[in-house]
């Protein structure tokens, strides 16, 4: 339960890091997927 919790907020928090942060973002995908 606890696990699924955390999960869904890193989520949460990766997707509102989308919005406010795109162009960093937009790098660390970059050198994660090169």
């Amino acid at each position: 339960m606890q696990g699924i919790f955390q999960k869904e907020n890193t989520d949460k928090a990766l997707k509102y890091g989308i919005y406010r942060h795109l162009p960093t973002y937009e790098k660390i995908i970059r050198n994660l997927v090169s």
